[in-house]
């Protein structure tokens, strides 16, 4: 007769590794299906070696959010509930997000699929187990608890042994606890007397973060594409993505084959070879597993074009929405911008292209200007955009000498914004459509006066705040106007957040930099763009302070040529903020070059003696006293109360 207490051990079933087990053996009741790999197949095999009998001691997983870190960490509880019930530890950065995800997400899963009552109790007391308050601590078995714990409480890391640990967004962990040491040694240091098993999951943020120097730790294998061609192995970073086409495209960087975004996703899709021969290891000989994955080959979470949106609005937005990006939609670390030295004459030997006035890039949707007031005259800059703004194009650099007090220079201004036309490639002929004009410190009043006969004249005025990021778009004041020389009527002034556009103009001449193109100027010498526009361009400096990020001027240089892309930019994504403004625009143009078909001269160049309108020159308008409002979007500025309108995000 066979023995009582082998009849449990013989009925086991037979032992599989973890991700064996989650296809067997848990059901979804999201899809009502049994769990597959398909939408995740990158974590296929990285829990497969979340098992005893794959000779690993740790598994890392680095990738973006919401990918389904979450779930790997339920199939690893579930193959421990199936095998080897023992004391296992659940670290999260906070004890909320702990019993938040313990009520709403394990308790279920263990209850649903492992059988196990979450509550460890009988004839409770609470109808709805998953109610109970006492969700930090699950009874998996006899003498076998699942504690949840918080990475800033020593208590909750040193008082068990575990035998399995679990350690979720190791980068949100403090680096350390005061008294106590790393959190995370203090972890490892509960499975001494185990052989047990450690899986650490977080986004990565900074190349200094935890997750990141425990991947250099392990076998440092990253998710990427075979090429069809050549059958070379190769990842498909955020910044190898060459957006210069119609549609994106990377190539492979052995034999050269161009994919776009369906033909990778057809590609075979695998983990490199380890790149760390020396990987680390235990006492028993098993090694460390790290795998990594970046958002760009995540197929059923994310595609090309939405992750460009999403890094166009993350720009616009200011720096730390731009890490926020980097970090968890790509899953790549962050490196400071500020860390890298940018030259002028870098970007002009890079960024220069053979094209013309008379034969702008196909490219090119519509322009905008942008224009720094002096005392002795105007610095204007022309710019020509892609449908998205996602690339600019340098059309002319000018500077209108002249008296802002007389009329000839604003003659000159209008001569360019309303009349001068440039013809594309294809022969369509495109004119200003938004010119952005500095309002602050230098003839306020008659650049207001400008555009109040002038539509597409827009006044603009720099904001600024140190400890908070304030959005390039970042409201309209509305001012009232009373002239007998200009007329009555309402000012629009434009409140720019100057250092999220001038963040955005060095993330573009970085990627330039790197090969994308993000900007391009012409080579002809009539454009006016030497090497002391591009020092200009160049000549503030990003700098991080304790009161926060400052742009400061280096010594000896000037800045007009910044300023004009910074405004010229800013009319860009005016216009793309308003809703069927590019279409409408190109069906101007369109009907404007059908016109214009019969000229023969190319419509860039402008008339050698432009005859002059009989306008008088801006005069200065009277300000009616500004009214006292207890409005806080109000704020004041030199011209007195202006009441703001603030953009909705981008």
């Amino acid at each position: 007769m066979t023995n009582g207490y082998l009849i449990p051990i013989l009925q086991r079933p037979k032992r599989v590794d973890c991700a064996t087990w989650a296809e067997q053996n848990r059901f979804m009741p999201s899809t009502h299906t049994m769990f597959s790999f398909i939408q995740t197949p990158f974590f296929r095999e990285p829990t497969r070696y979340l098992s005893d009998l794959a000779g690993t001691s740790r598994v890392i997983l680095c990738t973006p959010a919401q990918v389904g870190k979450t779930t790997a960490i339920e199939n690893f509880l579930g193959w421990i509930a199936a095998y080897d019930r023992a004391n296992t530890l659940l670290i999260f950065d906070r004890l909320k997000t702990g019993q938040k995800m313990s009520k709403n997400r394990l308790r279920p899963f263990l209850r649903d699929v492992c059988g196990i009552n979450a509550t460890g109790q009988t004839g409770t007391k609470y109808r709805n187990p998953d109610a109970s308050k006492e969700v930090c601590n699950i009874s998996l078995a006899t003498g076998a608890n699942l504690m949840i714990g918080s990475s800033s409480s020593a208590s909750d890391l040193c008082s068990t042994p575990a035998k399995f640990l679990c350690c979720d967004e190791l980068d949100r962990w403090k680096d350390e606890l005061k008294g106590e040491g790393d959190p995370v040694a203090l972890a490892l240091q509960r499975q001494m007397r185990f052989r047990g098993m450690a899986l650490f999951t977080s986004t990565p943020t900074v190349e200094d973060g935890r997750i990141h120097q425990h991947f250099l730790l392990g076998t440092q294998e990253t998710w990427g594409v075979v090429c069809s061609g050549c059958g070379a192995w190769f990842d498909c970073r955020w910044d190898s993505i060459d957006w210069s086409g119609d549609i994106p495209t990377v190539h492979c960087p052995k034999c050269g084959e161009v994919f776009d975004e369906m033909a990778v996703r057809a590609l075979e899709h695998r983990y490199c070879e380890p790149q760390n021969e020396f990987p680390e290891h235990d006492d028993y000989g098993r090694i460390v597993r790290s795998f990594r994955v970046f958002g760009t080959l995540c197929d059923a979470f994310y595609s090309w074009r939405g992750l460009r949106e999403l890094e166009r609005s993350a720009l616009a937005l200011g720096e730390a929405n731009y890490q926020s990006f980097r970090n968890t939609r790509l899953g790549e670390i962050y490196v400071p911008r500020s860390d890298r030295i940018i030259y002028g004459s870098d970007i002009q030997r890079i960024a220069v292209r053979d094209y013309r006035l008379d034969a702008l890039p196909k490219d090119v949707v519509f322009l905008t200007a942008g224009i720094d007031t002096q005392d002795n005259g105007f610095a204007m800059e022309i710019c020509g955009w892609n449908r998205d703004a996602s690339r600019a194009y340098g059309i002319e650099w000018l500077w209108l000498d002249g008296d802002p007090k007389k009329p000839d220079i604003w003659h000159a201004l209008t001569e360019i914004i309303e009349r001068r036309r440039y013809k594309r490639e294809d022969g369509k002929t495109l004119g200003v459509i938004y010119a952005a004009q500095d309002s602050g410190g230098h003839h306020t009043n008659r650049v207001y006066a400008y555009s109040l006969r002038h539509p597409r004249h827009l006044s603009v005025k720099g904001y600024v705040r140190l400890k908070e990021t304030i959005p390039f778009l970042y409201s309209i004041s509305t001012q009232k106007l009373s002239s007998a020389g200009n007329g009555t009527g309402k000012i629009k002034l434009h409140i720019i957040g100057v250092n999220t556009g001038k963040d955005m103009l060095l993330d573009m001449i970085s990627k330039t930099l790197d090969g994308e193109r993000s900007l391009s100027w012409p080579r002809e010498f009539a454009c006016n763009y030497d090497a002391n526009y591009f020092e200009q361009l160049t000549s503030e400096k990003r700098t991080n302070t304790p009161r926060g990020v400052r742009w400061e001027l280096l010594p000896g240089r000037r800045n007009e040529a910044l300023d004009c892309r910074i405004y010229a930019m800013y009319a860009a994504h005016l216009l793309l903020n308003q809703r069927g403004a590019i279409a409408s625009i190109m069906e101007s143009e369109t009907a404007v070059t059908k016109a214009e078909s019969g000229t023969d001269k190319p419509s860039a160049v402008p008339p050698s003696n432009p005859v002059k309108k009989t306008e008088p020159a801006p005069v200065a308008p009277k300000q009616e006293p500004p009214k006292r409002e207890h409005n806080h979007d109000q704020r004041k500025t030199s011209s007195g109360a202006v009441s703001h309108k603030k953009f909705k995000p981008l």
